[in-house]
């Protein structure tokens, strides 16, 4: 049995966690550190990367704090592996600063570029890089900047940048001092040619980068670096602990509930809302008249991840917690007494507009079939059954493409209250396991990757990756059969009847 120890990292969209595993599956010890998040204007969101720096090193020197106090000393740590966000645009100059704050995914100031950007390349864009067209991507927001939005001292900043990079591989810059990318989060940023399976020219022209400056791109196993001596001495690791490469945070989330071949689906509730599968090809959803309602990703073994991402569905629970309880929580006493359909009252939950399948940043929430007799939770049970709702208009999507997949595994702290996972599994008609410690999914798919490191590639890779998988995963998960089938059908037309009837006003008063 393997009791070698792994420590995992996970960058996500407003904190940091820190957790170490051993070989056999045990989470060791689990900590978390926030960092700030400034949004100067509306729809524009900004991030310091040494603020990452400072909470992943917050959040690993208490794990390890915590591994001293069980008896395990830096010297029983194999290997550190990183995932996160993706789809952010970080700029390095040539002293390793920054000249422009970090852009996440949620940054949407690039947004005036995506309509050129549509005119120019059409469905193009799409086929050649499997990403929509949205400002999401750093291509996009490289559009934008060379297109003169940020002003021409940004756009000298970045023809002078020595790196152009995601959130996730500048944290492992700054813990190694190298850089280097993994294919995920390569084609995460808009700019990878699916068909040459490399940086694509004429994209890097438009974006005004040139390839040199993008990092190499690594095996998401491979060693990225070793830990810099004197991160290494303060966290009491060993010099030049390996830090392996890892993946975005789909990839780890995927491998850390064991959905890993062709018809397996993961739904996610963090800040968004994500359905993801698994395809042997790259699925590219070419429909006449819609955007694509679909991304891809490489996974592991040859195969891909299929990603759709909802704007909304943890974000929603927190602003609604916050406008009817002050911020302790979402009040959920009750909704289980509720009929399907809250008496009539649905809510379009699309408060930071949407993505996918609608791509429409216009989009706002929306309260609907309020009465003098509606009561606080009919709101809430409105609101978690509109987020499902969402969720199953993107399941549509890939039900047209794949066969209809016999359950889901779900991950993400938004589903640990047993009424939402009831809810969620009402409302798509499919069976959902739920994981012990959910929230955790992406760093024990990142501590799998550190323990399937050394075992080769391709599928040599592969089956590495999931020998480790049935190690290190919980073996049982809780499962939520649909207790209602069919109940939300007639909810779920209205859903969508009231949705596309307001989106020309949406787009009218936006």
């Amino acid at each position: 049995m393997d009791q070698r120890v792994y420590l995992t990292l996970d960058l996500g969209t407003s904190g940091c966690r820190a957790a170490a595993f051993t070989g056999d599956g045990r989470r060791l010890a689990h900590r978390r550190a926030l960092y700030p998040t400034e949004t100067p204007r509306p729809g524009w969101v900004e991030q310091d990367p040494k603020e990452w720096e400072k909470a992943a090193l917050e959040a690993l020197g208490q794990v390890m704090g915590d591994l001293l106090a069980a008896g395990i000393s830096g010297g029983d740590v194999a290997s550190l592996a990183v995932t996160g966000q993706m789809a952010g645009l970080v700029l390095v100059d040539g002293e390793g600063g920054h000249p422009y704050p970090a852009l996440p995914w949620s940054d949407r100031r690039a947004e005036p570029v995506v309509t050129r950007l549509q005119a120019e390349m059409g469905p193009r864009y799409y086929e050649t890089t499997g990403c929509h067209a949205s400002s999401v991507y750093p291509a996009v927001k490289l559009m934008w900047i060379a297109a003169g939005g940020g002003g021409e001292e940004l756009r000298r900043a970045v023809a002078a940048a020595r790196w152009v990079l995601s959130p996730k591989d500048e944290l492992l810059r700054r813990l190694t001092g190298s850089p280097g990318t993994d294919r995920s989060c390569a084609v995460a940023t808009g700019l990878w040619n699916l068909q040459s399976d490399g940086w694509d020219e004429a994209l890097c022209r438009m974006a005004g980068v040139r390839a040199e400056q993008l990092p190499p791109v690594l095996p998401m196993t491979a060693k990225g670096g070793g830990m810099r001596k004197e991160l290494a001495r303060r966290l009491g690791l060993p010099a030049g602990l390996p830090v392996l490469m890892g993946a975005g945070d789909g990839v780890c989330q995927n491998l850390g509930v064991n959905v890993m071949e062709p018809g397996d689906i993961a739904l996610s509730l963090g800040s968004s809302g994500v359905v993801r599968g698994v395809t042997s090809e790259p699925l590219i959803d070419r429909r006449p008249g819609g955007p694509p309602r679909v991304t891809a990703y490489p996974f592991v073994g040859g195969a891909w991840v299929t990603n759709g991402a909802t704007a909304n569905a943890a974000g929603v629970f927190d602003w609604l917690a916050r406008i009817l309880a002050g911020g302790s929580g979402l009040p959920l006493e009750g909704i289980d007494a509720l009929a399907p359909g809250s008496e009539n009252v649905l809510f379009l939950p699309y408060l930071a507009g949407e993505r996918s399948p609608l791509w429409e940043p216009s989009a706002r929430g929306v309260f609907f079939g309020l009465t003098g007799s509606t009561r606080r939770v009919h709101l809430v049970r409105a609101a978690v059954e509109g987020v499902a709702m969402a969720m199953r208009r993107l399941l549509d999507a890939f039900r047209e493409h794949q066969p209809p997949p016999r359950q889901a595994a779900l991950a993400g702290g938004a589903g640990t209250d047993a009424r939402i996972a009831q809810i969620l599994a009402d409302v798509l008609k499919l069976p959902l396991l739920r994981f012990p410690e959910p929230g955790l999914e992406a760093l024990r798919g990142a501590a799998i990757l550190g323990a399937a490191a050394g075992d080769g590639a391709g599928d040599a890779l592969a089956d590495a990756v999931r020998r480790a998988a049935t190690q290190i995963n919980p073996p049982v998960p809780e499962r939520f059969e649909p207790r209602r089938p069919g109940a939300y059908d007639e909810v779920y037309a209205r859903f969508v009847e009231l949705t596309d009837a307001l989106m020309p006003l949406f787009r009218r008063w936006a």
